[in-house]
């Protein structure tokens, strides 16, 4: 005998108030009002005498006879497909991944079922029009080096004129606002906020804490409902075991992932041998750059200033056995840092950079 339901097989419930432009589709929180309305076209043979079930992740969770299309015309027996108000509150949360399907019956046990409907459940609508980049690769703040400020910087583009917070988790702290770990920002005209991201070291944090992966989340100014959140990829002082290095240097911190928008920066954060600088009072580091990387003459970092030895022949001090400059490129590609010691140009230290297209 033939299933009369045979053809509810090849269709797929539908939800209102679904973003379908994205693949899975999303149901945001913040556009439904407390419910949603899950239904699906009708298929052959739709009659009064069937019962329909929605199924939430493959468990009944609502049940209705199907009704008439139009009681009182020719057709009186033949139905108009289901509508199921599913609330949302303890249905659905932010983060989840979820599916539906309608399943039908009738009177003498024939039984259908549709396609699943998958779908993710985020909090907020607002993060289509949220991206963010982040560098990578700096190591924490400590007051081992007080005058060294390696960090992430993070690009968050978003609408123009908007004001959002920025939230860390694990060690991330926002230089921006002193070290704290929110930080309220706006967006410029052109819809862009950088923040300058650090880890502190030396911060207490309890157990629980510091399981916790570092990362950056954005939510609304005044809540704290998670639009979205991304990784943050910090690294440490790395040390200097080339012999003709570290007699004068001895370790480096450096991003290693770059943002290409003429404008972000990388930051290079150098701690030397004492007894180097205590023997030879070296006191200047000369930096060399390829063409296609700039060096930042408005320093993030104003104890070490640029000065110009000669053309095309940058320096900075050395300030308590430490210094720091910071670069940007223009394009994307992989581009080679290298920087000497004043009076030792075979610590000659090289270090690559890989800079990425801004999204």
């Amino acid at each position: 005998m033939d299933n009369i339901f045979a053809a509810l097989g090849d269709i797929t419930p539908t939800i209102d108030k679904l973003d379908t432009t994205q693949s899975p589709p999303v149901l945001y929180l913040n556009i439904v009002n407390g419910s949603v309305v899950a239904t699906c076209a009708p298929w052959d043979s739709i009659r009064t005498d069937q019962t329909a079930f929605l199924l939430l992740n493959d468990v009944v969770i609502d049940s209705q006879p199907i009704e008439a299309q139009d009681p009182t015309g020719p057709t009186p027996r033949l139905g108009k497909p289901p509508q199921f108000t599913i609330p949302v509150a303890n249905n659905f949360s932010a983060g989840n991944e979820y599916n539906i399907q309608i399943k039908v019956t009738d009177t003498v046990q024939n039984i259908g079922i549709s396609q699943k409907l998958t779908f993710d459940v985020r909090e907020d609508s607002l993060e289509k029009d949220l991206k963010i980049d982040i560098t990578e690769g700096a190591a924490g703040y400590t007051d081992d080096y007080p005058y060294l400020m390696p960090a992430n910087i993070a690009v968050i583009q978003g609408p123009p004129n908007m004001q959002l917070t920025a939230r860390g988790r694990g060690k991330v702290r926002f230089q921006d606002v002193g070290g704290a770990d929110v930080c309220n920002f706006y967006f410029d005209e052109n819809g862009v906020a950088p923040l300058v991201l650090i880890r502190i070291d030396k911060l207490h944090v309890d157990a629980v804490a510091a399981s916790i992966q570092d990362q950056i989340y954005i939510t609304r100014c005044g809540q704290t409902d998670e639009i979205f959140s991304r990784p943050v990829s910090f690294d440490d002082y790395v040390p200097v075991t080339d012999p003709n290095l570290s007699s004068a240097i001895d370790s480096v911190s450096c991003n290693t992932v770059g943002i290409a928008d003429g404008n972000t920066i990388c930051i290079i954060s150098i701690v030397f041998n004492k007894s180097y600088i205590d023997t030879s009072s070296d006191d200047t580091i000369f930096i060399v750059i390829p063409d296609g990387l700039s060096l930042s003459k408005n320093m993030f970092n104003k104890n070490f200033p640029i000065r110009m030895a000669g053309p095309n022949l940058p320096t900075v001090k050395i300030v308590d056995y430490t210094a720091e400059f910071e670069v940007s490129a223009e394009k994307p590609g992989t581009y080679k840092v290298s920087f000497f010691p004043s009076k030792s140009a075979l610590a000659y230290f090289s270090k690559y950079i890989l800079f990425k297209e801004l999204s």
